[in-house]
């Protein structure tokens, strides 16, 4: 009797006898006698089991030479899996069809597929459908893995943002007002140095033609003060030489030099203001 193509993977398993590396041989043989009496004993008695070596190794081992109760050994099929399917795996998903019995025995590889007429079809599909589920659970379980990473990853990351958002709140509440870029800051330093130049220079310049005609004028008032004075008191001319207009010199003078200190005072209290 010939055995079927590799399901897992599609290839021939007389591509190589033995599995690579990672990988494993599930198996279904049956003995002799009960391939033959299928049709009599209401089904196919068959084992399951697995191997990480050559089929025909593992049935050459003491344990199936002693339970060659059926006669000789043949295999029916068999598939390359990855190594972290097992035969109790699918054994677990055998048991649970109603169409497969199982007797609690020694011999926990043996199963009775009544829909089989000894060819090992039927039995192949149950097979076949058992490693399909199994490859599925173990894929949802990849993917609630990833899943539940994922989520724990976004987690930390939302932690880290979070954080991160805070100490720059915090930040920017511990800092003082400045400009919003440099070109502000810049343009700000630019016209506060203007500034000071401007009344450094108010400072240092000679007086304006206007603040030398306001101390003319105010000059000649204060002389026309005194000339109407002299005119109202009628005093001698050396009286008005020696007392009036010594008095009306100094007068002049001393006003004219209390108006410019008023002056420079006040520009410079606006450059303090400025420095400060």
């Amino acid at each position: 009797m010939t055995t079927s193509g590799n399901y897992w993977d599609e290839k021939s398993w007389t591509e190589s006898s033995h599995p690579a590396e990672g990988e494993r041989w599930i198996y279904l043989v049956a003995g002799s006698r009960n391939v033959i009496t299928a049709h009599s004993q209401g089904g196919l008695w068959a084992n399951v089991g697995e191997t990480s070596k050559s089929v025909e190794e593992r049935l050459e081992g003491l344990d199936y030479r002693r339970k060659a109760a059926g006669g000789d050994w043949i295999i029916l099929n068999q598939w390359r899996v990855p190594d972290w399917i097992s035969d109790g795996m699918l054994h677990t998903k055998l048991r649970f069809k109603s169409k497969i019995k199982w007797l609690d025995s020694h011999n926990t590889e043996e199963f009775l597929f009544t829909e089989d007429t000894g060819d090992g079809n039927n039995a192949s599909e149950y097979i076949r459908s058992a490693i399909m589920e199994a490859v599925m659970e173990e894929s949802h379980k990849q993917i609630a893995g990833i899943k539940s990473e994922r989520n724990s990853l976004r987690e930390k990351l939302k932690k880290l943002q979070d954080e991160k958002s805070r100490k720059d709140s915090e930040s920017t509440l511990n800092k003082p007002d400045l400009p919003s870029n440099w070109k502000d800051k810049s343009s700000q330093e630019m016209l506060w140095k203007k500034e000071v130049s401007d009344q450094i220079d108010k400072i240092n310049r000679p007086p304006t033609p206007s603040e030398i005609r306001n101390e003319v004028i105010f000059s000649y008032l204060l002389g026309l003060a005194s000339v109407l004075a002299y005119l109202f008191f009628k005093p001698s001319m050396i009286e008005f030489i020696f007392l009036l207009l010594p008095v009306s010199s100094l007068l002049s003078a001393g006003i004219g030099l209390i108006r410019s200190r008023i002056k420079w005072k006040s520009r410079l209290n606006i450059i303090k203001e400025k420095l400060k």
